[in-house]
């Protein structure tokens, strides 16, 4: 398979974050605590998210100050149940980390599609 495109990347990164922030909106720590289905889906999500990210070239991540190493080892935790997908840091990291990501990942995509 053909490495993607930081743009393909980029991409795939905004949609996941709003698929995510679209998930768990209006939602409490308990409500997502007792959906099985929701967790699993944003804790996968998010796992897609660390993986497209480690394949973001060194250019784009110089581009913007954020945690990429731990956005990277959030997506190992999860794949490997380092901390058994912690219900509270996997929400926590839903509703209150991905704005940053998005952000930045638009502003990289509108950079990439300046360039011709």
């Amino acid at each position: 398979m053909a490495d993607k495109s930081d743009k393909d990347l980029l991409i795939g990164i905004i949609d996941l974050c709003e698929s995510i922030k679209s998930a768990v909106a209006g939602k409490s720590l308990q409500q997502f605590e007792q959906d099985d289905i929701l967790r699993d889906a944003v804790a996968y999500r998010l796992a897609a998210i660390g993986e497209d990210c480690k394949g973001l070239s060194a250019a784009v991540k110089k581009q913007h100050d954020l945690p990429w190493k731990q956005i990277i080892g959030m997506r190992n935790r999860l794949a490997h149940d380092y901390f058994g997908s912690a219900p509270k840091v996997v929400f926590e990291t839903a509703t209150g980390d991905l704005d940053p990501l998005c952000e930045a990942c638009r502003a990289s995509l509108t950079a990439l599609s300046g360039e011709k």
